[in-house]
């Protein structure tokens, strides 16, 4: 597994659920909601399988994050 975390970028909207994760210049990762279903349902676009881990990792952090700041 190789450890590149460090170098990663998010740009986007949290909130919205519509962002992008990037390594340098290049997006490695996209987010986003998907509208009109039951329950929260998101789409998790990895350029690398490689990457999905740490991006997954990531994505249950920003969740708690955001869960966090609504309850507050």
């Amino acid at each position: 597994m190789r450890s590149t975390i460090t170098a990663w970028r998010v740009e986007g909207d949290f909130l919205g659920w519509d962002y992008d994760v990037y390594n340098g210049c290049s997006s490695i990762i996209h987010i986003s909601k998907e509208l009109f279903h039951w329950g929260d349902t998101y789409t998790i676009n990895f350029s690398d399988p490689q990457d999905e881990l740490e991006g997954l990792m990531l994505v249950i952090a920003i969740d708690a994050a955001n869960c966090t700041q609504n309850n507050g």
